[in-house]
C-alpha cells in the first residue's frame, strides 16, 4: 500500500515539481555513499535534466542500479 501511495504522490506533477522530493530521497537513500561535493553535483545534474528524476526513482528498490546511475551522472558532470 505504501508503494502505491508513493507512486500516486507524484501523479499529475511535473518533473520540476518533483525535484525537491527527489533530492530529499537522494539524501536519505544515498547520502552516506557520496560526499557533500558529489551530492551537490548530483543535485545540479538532476535539476539540469529533469527526466533523470524519473530514472533515479525507477531504481528505488535496486541500490546497485541506483548508485551506478548516480556514479554515471557524476562522471558526466
Amino acid at each position: 500500500m505504501d508503494k502505491i501511495a508513493a507512486a500516486l504522490d507524484g501523479f499529475g506533477k511535473t518533473a520540476e515539481d518533483n525535484l525537491p522530493a527527489a533530492l530529499d530521497e537522494l539524501f536519505e537513500r544515498d547520502g552516506e555513499a557520496f560526499d557533500v561535493d558529489e551530492l551537490s553535483r548530483l543535485g545540479m545534474a538532476m535539476s539540469e535534466v529533469l527526466s533523470r528524476i524519473t530514472v533515479y526513482r525507477s531504481f528505488v528498490e535496486r541500490e546497485d542500479l541506483r548508485r551506478s546511475f548516480l556514479r554515471k551522472l557524476l562522471e558526466q558532470s
